[in-house]
């Protein structure tokens, strides 16, 4: 699971930066730590999302990757 321990101030810069698709930024918010309430599954993602496990699984990957793209820039 990806873990996003980033400040508020990190979070915005990231999404405005990354590049992120529309399911991407969606499945990014949920795996925030401010998101309402708390950090959500894979699994919980996949259901609330018209998505499977494995989808939600390469986007987290793919978020990932950007992320770093953004932060070694």
């Amino acid at each position: 699971m990806l873990r996003l321990d980033f400040t508020p101030k990190e979070h915005n810069y990231i999404l405005e930066n990354a590049g992120f698709t529309k399911r991407q930024r969606e499945i990014y918010l949920r795996l925030r730590n401010d998101y309402p309430y708390e950090r959500q599954s894979i699994v919980k993602i996949a259901n609330e999302l018209p998505a499977s496990t494995a989808t939600v699984s390469r986007e987290i990957k793919l978020i990932q990757l950007k992320i770093i793209k953004v932060i070694k820039w």
